[in-house]
């Protein structure tokens, strides 16, 4: 079950894009107009509405009262918010490269190859989720222990072997 959500709350406005960014709104299940139109969205949501997420965003990002809430929190801030988009922005293009390179080999499976659940292991073997997770799990901790975000600046003597390949895992 998706259990990411993301919130987008942005007041009324006299701005000219305003009747455009409640058109917008309308294209998700969890919107709400009022005084205050916010837009609760999933991340299953955001990635099949994707055109319509990034025009809202960018529509209503800098007017004055907008809020992304996320994992608890509510940002103000123009850069933490668009941090916060192009995270998402990210992960949307990361999956579109995954679920293309899958279907690349979708004439396996016309063909008797393989099974369509055996594509996933064609793109990324047990060993690579296993590797990225471990090294995700790596990163988080030491993020955790320096309380900031240190790990992006980290220092090895070699790449690891799967950030040499950094175009297969979007990194």
């Amino acid at each position: 079950m998706d259990t990411f959500l993301l919130k987008i709350s942005f007041p009324s406005s006299r701005s000219k894009n305003f009747s455009k960014a409640t058109k917008l709104a309308e294209h998700f299940d969890g919107f709400t107009p009022g005084n205050v139109n916010a837009v609760s969205v999933s991340m299953k949501e955001i990635f099949e509405k994707w055109e319509y997420f990034n025009l809202l965003f960018w529509c209503t990002v800098d007017w004055k009262g907008t809020t992304l809430a996320c994992d608890g929190m509510e940002f103000h801030s123009h850069s933490d918010k668009t941090r916060i988009f192009y995270a998402l922005q990210h992960a949307h293009t990361s999956y579109i490269c995954f679920l293309e390179d899958k279907l690349r080999h979708l004439h396996l499976v016309h063909n008797g190859e393989l099974k369509y659940e055996e594509l996933e292991g064609i793109s990324y073997s047990e060993e690579d989720i296993n590797a990225l997770i471990e090294t995700f799990q790596i990163l988080k901790q030491r993020r955790d222990v320096n309380g900031d975000e240190s790990f992006v600046n980290i220092k090895v003597k070699e790449r690891p072997w799967f950030l040499q390949n950094s175009k297969k895992f979007g990194l």
